[in-house]
């Protein structure tokens, strides 16, 4: 980022010897160079996640898997404790209103229970971005 900074501030004493016609020309040009520099600083990344939702007839909870093999995560309620999902695609809604996008998803029943995988993405710049808005209990 200091070098950017250097190059305009040098840049910057240029425009100060060229003349108002050429100026013009000559800041349109650098006012594309700088977006140019500056977009390749904002490259954002494609993670993943891998949502369970897991239905019986007695409850519907959703478990997170963020694919690092040590976090496996339940949506928490507003007391901290496992969230109980009055519908299945419930869990799904809360990610999409935070920017998640469901890639695709399959359904399989197993032991009386219905468990619906869906796989979400989100486009982020930096890590910390992943789990913004996900109220979640790591187990």
């Amino acid at each position: 980022m200091g070098g950017v900074i250097a190059l305009f501030h040098s840049i910057f004493y240029l425009l100060n010897w060229i003349n108002l016609i050429k100026m013009k020309r000559f800041s349109l040009l650098l006012l594309c160079f700088i977006l140019v520099i500056s977009s390749y600083g904002q490259e954002k990344k494609e993670v993943y996640v891998v949502v369970n939702v897991i239905s019986t007839v007695y409850k519907t909870i959703a478990t997170v898997d963020f694919g690092d093999g040590t976090i496996y995560a339940t949506f928490a309620n507003e007391k901290g404790k496992e969230r109980d999902f009055t519908t299945a695609f419930e869990p799904v809604q809360e990610l999409i209103q935070i920017g998640w996008r469901a890639e695709q998803f399959t359904t399989r029943f197993a032991g009386g229970q219905t468990i619906i995988t869906w796989l979400m993405k989100k486009e982020v710049s930096d890590d910390s971005e992943i789990k913004n808005g996900m109220k979640l209990i790591v187990k």
